[in-house]
């Protein structure tokens, strides 16, 4: 079997998918029948170093846009493969906008959105345009991945996908590789007190993930045993928020440190805007964490059914008034139930065994 994965911004989410499903890939296919297409200043943020073809794609433009679809096409023409894998929104419009055109193809085609852009709290125009969108690009779409229940519902409901839909849930791996930590991140460490509950956000700071919202709760807080720590830094475009001089700011870590700073964490809250999966929460229950998590998107699916956390509405006081009743000893147990889940229903070796499944039905 050969697989063209096919990606343009990748960074967070997709590519931890993306590196779990490219480890076993490789594997299992051999890295000569496994290409990844995708922006040249988006590969450092991949693993995989074997097979990837790049473009040039400095921004989101007619310009750019047509010479991506053009070289896609070439690489589609060389590769010849079996089945192409889409990830995200902009990949799924390259690459289906030509099979529109085409009687048939060579291949089938697999598209998983890594959650879907009407979902996201935008214009009405937009999220008609993405609504529609979808649903005339679903009819040359062989098989549609979900990353929640949630998301499945949401894009059946617009008519997107009906019989062609399925959920496979993200997953990691169940070991952590963790690097040698220099002196630097060790002073770091220390910050994470066993007085306090050590409360960890892990993120992009813009208004989806909802680091201002945090903040002001936060600055509420009338108790004197809590750290907030954050690890992330503000993107292209992003607000910057007022963070108060007793909050820990660690900025981006590479992802083998990023494992110690989750397992001195008690709690990890994800108050995100909207949301199709959130890795960061399994990556909290794989370390053991309890959850504190917003009701949007696919959160509630994860935390709210398996009683492994704490669920709030994105309303003033809402955040602050769980945060000023922790008790370490309530956290533990939560970590602890939430660990039992995270190896029942969010490893890797589940999800690229149902992704493998997805193929060789496509195949037959």
């Amino acid at each position: 079997m050969k697989i063209l994965h096919v990606c343009e911004n990748i960074k967070g989410g997709v590519a931890t998918h993306l590196n779990e499903l490219l480890s076993h890939q490789c594997k299992a296919y051999g890295y000569e029948n496994v290409r990844v297409v995708l922006p040249e200043e988006q590969i450092k943020n991949l693993d995989y170093t074997k097979n990837i073809a790049s473009y040039p794609y400095h921004k989101r433009n007619l310009k750019y846009i047509v010479k991506a679809i053009m070289y896609i096409h070439k690489q589609i023409i060389a590769f010849k493969p079996d089945v192409i894998h889409l990830h995200s929104t902009f990949p799924g419009i390259f690459v289906r906008v030509l099979a529109l055109f085409k009687k048939t193809n060579n291949y089938k085609i697999l598209y998983c959105s890594h959650g879907w852009s009407f979902l996201m709290e935008t214009g009405k125009f937009k999220k008609l345009l993405y609504k529609e969108t979808e649903r005339l690009l679903s009819k040359v779409t062989d098989r549609i991945i979900n990353i929640s229940h949630y998301e499945q519902t949401q894009s059946l409901k617009y008519g997107i996908g009906k019989g062609k839909s399925v959920v496979v849930y993200n997953g990691i791996s169940v070991q952590s590789n963790c690097e040698v930590s220099p002196p630097p991140v060790t002073r770091d460490l220390e910050n994470f007190s066993k007085s306090y509950i050590n409360i960890l956000f892990v993120g992009r700071f813009d208004f989806q993930k909802g680091i201002d919202y945090l903040i002001e709760e936060y600055k509420t807080l009338t108790t004197s045993n809590i750290r907030l720590h954050l690890i992330g830094d503000y993107v292209l475009g992003s607000s910057r928020v007022d963070i108060p001089s007793d909050v820990y700011e660690y900025g981006w870590v590479s992802n083998n440190l990023l494992n110690l700073y989750y397992k001195q964490a008690d709690v990890v809250v994800v108050p995100s805007r909207w949301e199709g999966f959130g890795i960061v929460s399994i990556e909290a229950l794989k370390h053991s964490c309890a959850l504190i998590v917003s009701n949007r998107g696919a959160l509630p699916e994860i935390v709210g059914t398996n009683d492994i956390g704490y669920i709030f509405n994105l309303e003033k006081g809402a955040l602050a008034g769980i945060m000023e009743n922790l008790e370490k000893s309530k956290c533990r147990e939560l970590g602890s139930k939430g660990y039992d889940i995270f190896t029942e229903k969010f490893t890797s070796s589940q999800m690229v065994k149902k992704i493998d499944t997805e193929y060789s039905d496509l195949l037959l």
